[in-house]
């Protein structure tokens, strides 16, 4: 009922608006002529590209004919035509979307695993999920008209349902950034305004890396709060991911219920404002906290939405690890130290997960068991180093590997009658490895046998790096797309 078949007549909610094709402005004033405007309509499309198709076109890619999707309305529809349309919409949101980072948008790169399943819905592979110039396009103009809409339904007053994303939490934010100018002496780092922020974040980025650049990214997330549904009359409702004014969920009304609220106060607007009524209809309070509740109740729904797609997530990568049979070795880099654990962040993942100095937790018996010698060395890495001291100080960890098992006897006096004492194993550690913030570790993930399902992630041992780090991660799973909006 929802799809956007081709040649097929849809019911939509429309929204028209204007770019600046030299600059990439969008005219966001609905009292100037080339203002945005909105009706219900019928569409009827000449063709439906994917996402592969659109990219390959901006690529260069010729496309056999027949590969092409049909293309309906011929002649005055073609396939040249609509391959023109696509470079037009590329070169016109690429504007939109320099202006949009100009103006103080904030971009938080982060990886999305999403994993193939086999004939029996078992994971045996991963990609992440891609965000190339053709899944930037729609999304730039998703972004615009939502927001041409929420300006649009703010002509209701109190009552307009809008999305606001409040600035990260003064005091960890403030902490993280102290640490970033001491630690990494990124003296010019700023957090003052989302432009500030952004361009802090290339900062990074360009001196130090991008795994640095992608944690600081990790970090920074980890200071904000999340996007919330309010109404106008709420107070303050300014988006600082987006650096938007007015911002609302208008695109989604299949999956969202606040987009289906938003339709109906954007057709009240245009009935009332042809009607000349759109001043005289307030809302009254009961009416205002009907609204607020409903807001509320569309939060605590977004947020168990988003805690059961993060728990999904984890159960398919632990059945992943399960099935790999096999160790999954990455680059990680420590967040934080404490008395019980190493925190770090696994970019190439986009996961972070504590190391723990002693784990309780079973690696099941049967992970791995075809292969004694794999097998051996997993449980050797369970072991973990000889010996791991907590430096409270500095919130660093001093590690001692195990590097040779010396016997030495027991000098302790004994009784004629005593049997001769049995030779006392000591470790004599090898050259301590200090570790604190933003130290580069590399790390091995592992299955657990728990409920509900989790994993482990464990410190590579040394005399394993060459055996197994060299194989950390295949070229098909160190590719990180970027450019993911942190209001999605």
């Amino acid at each position: 009922m929802c799809s956007l078949n081709p040649n097929e007549a849809k019911f939509t909610f429309t929204s028209w608006y204007r770019i600046r094709r030299a600059t990439g402005e969008v005219i966001l004033d609905s009292r100037d002529p080339n203002g945005p405007r909105f009706a219900k309509t019928i569409i009827s499309s000449c063709c439906r590209f994917n996402y592969d198709q659109v990219q390959d076109i901006l690529d260069g890619k010729e496309i056999p004919v027949k590969d092409r999707p049909t293309v309906f309305g011929e002649p005055k529809n073609s396939w040249d035509k609509l391959v023109e349309d696509v470079f037009l919409l590329y070169n016109v949101c690429g504007k939109v979307r320099a202006r949009r980072f100009e103006y103080g948008s904030v971009r938080i790169d982060k990886a999305k695993m999403r994993f193939h399943l086999n004939e029996t819905d078992v994971p045996e592979s991963y990609e992440y999920e891609s965000h190339s110039a053709s899944h930037w396009m729609i999304e730039e103009l998703m972004l615009l008209s939502n927001e041409v809409v929420a300006k649009k339904i703010c002509e209701l007053g109190d009552s307009a349902v809008l999305r606001r994303h409040p600035p990260p939490d003064p005091k960890s934010f403030g902490e993280l950034s102290e640490r970033i100018r001491t630690k990494l002496k990124v003296t010019d780092w700023s957090g003052a305004t989302s432009r500030e922020l952004f361009k802090s974040l290339q900062i990074v980025k360009e001196r130090l890396g991008n795994e640095a650049g992608r944690l600081i990214e990790f970090l920074v997330m980890k200071t904000m709060k999340p996007a919330q549904y309010c109404s106008f009359g709420s107070g303050k409702i300014h988006h600082y991911a987006l650096a938007f004014d007015y911002y609302t969920h208008f695109t989604s009304p299949i999956r969202r219920y606040p987009d289906i609220m938003v339709h109906r106060q954007l057709q009240a607007v245009l009935e009332l404002g042809a009607c000349g009524l759109l001043g005289t209809a307030a809302v009254n309070q009961e009416g205002l906290n009907t609204i607020e509740s409903q807001c509320d109740l569309c939060n605590v729904m977004k947020k168990k939405s988003r805690e059961a797609q993060e728990k999904c997530d984890v159960s398919f990568f632990c059945i992943y690890l399960r099935h790999k049979q096999d160790f999954l070795v990455a680059s990680a880099t420590v967040m934080s130290v404490n008395e019980k654990c190493l925190n770090v962040f696994i970019p190439n993942l986009g996961k972070d997960s504590p190391i723990y100095f002693k784990l309780t937790s079973r690696v099941p018996d049967w992970f791995m068991a075809g292969d004694k010698a794999k097998r051996a060395d997993l449980e050797r890495m369970l072991k973990g180093p000889g010996m791991i001291t907590y430096v409270p100080d500095t919130s660093e960890a001093v590690i001692y590997w195990r590097s040779m098992l010396d016997i030495v006897d027991d000098d302790t006096e004994k009784e004629e009658s005593e049997e001769p004492a049995a030779p006392v194993p000591q470790v004599v550690p090898s050259e301590a490895v200090r570790v604190g913030l933003f130290s580069q570790l590399l790390v091995v993930l592992v299955p657990l046998e728990t409920v509900p399902i989790s994993y482990a992630t464990l410190l590579l041992p040394p005399e394993f790096e060459t055996k197994y780090g060299a194989v950390k991660m295949d070229e098909a799973h160190t590719a990180i797309y970027t450019d993911v909006p942190t209001s999605a």
